[in-house]
C-alpha cells in the first residue's frame, strides 16, 4: 500500500475550488447555446482535445501555462480578449472548445502547480463568456450545486 500523502487544509480546499471551477467551466463550454454554430469537423478551430506541447515554443515561453495561454489567445480571442460580459466570443462550438478545461488541468498537472494567474484568468473569462449565450445558467447551477454536494472536502 502506497504511503499516504497529507495536504495542508487550505491546499486541498484550493484543490477543490479549482477543480470545481474547472467542472463548471466543462458544463459551461459543453452547453453553448444552439445559437452558436456547430463547427465543421474539415476545419476544427478550437480542438483542444489533443493539445500538446510543442517543445520549441516551450523552450521560448518557459512554462506549459504561458505555451498554452498562446494557444488559447490564438484560437479563442485572435484579436485579444474583450471587457464586458463576454470576454471571448465563441464562433463555433464542438467536442474540442469542450477539452479546454482539461487541457487547462493537463497543464496545471504536469507543471506541479495549483493555480496560475493566467490559467484562472482564462477559466473565468471562458465560463462567463459561455453563461452570457443564454442557454447554460440554469443547468450549471443544478450541476455545480449536485458536484460540490459530491466532492466537499473538510
Amino acid at each position: 500500500m502506497p504511503p499516504s500523502v497529507s495536504l495542508p487544509n487550505t491546499l486541498l480546499l484550493r484543490l477543490n475550488t479549482l477543480l470545481l471551477r474547472l467542472n463548471t467551466l466543462r458544463i459551461c463550454l459543453d452547453a453553448l447555446s444552439s445559437t452558436i454554430p456547430i463547427a465543421d469537423s474539415a476545419t476544427p478551430t478550437c480542438d483542444f482535445r489533443s493539445w500538446n506541447c510543442d517543445l520549441e515554443i516551450l523552450e521560448d515561453l518557459g512554462s506549459y501555462a504561458s505555451l498554452l495561454n498562446r494557444d488559447l489567445e490564438v484560437v479563442l480571442a485572435p484579436g485579444g480578449r474583450r471587457s464586458g460580459p463576454c470576454p471571448v466570443r465563441f464562433t463555433a462550438r464542438r467536442q474540442g472548445l469542450t477539452a479546454v478545461a482539461s487541457a487547462i488541468t493537463k497543464v496545471l498537472l504536469v507543471d506541479d502547480r495549483t493555480s496560475d494567474a493566467t490559467l484562472e484568468k482564462w477559466i473565468d473569462n471562458l465560463t462567463t463568456s459561455s453563461q452570457s449565450y443564454g442557454e447554460t445558467e440554469d443547468m450549471i447551477l443544478s450541476d455545480v450545486v449536485l458536484v460540490e454536494n459530491a466532492g466537499v472536502v473538510d
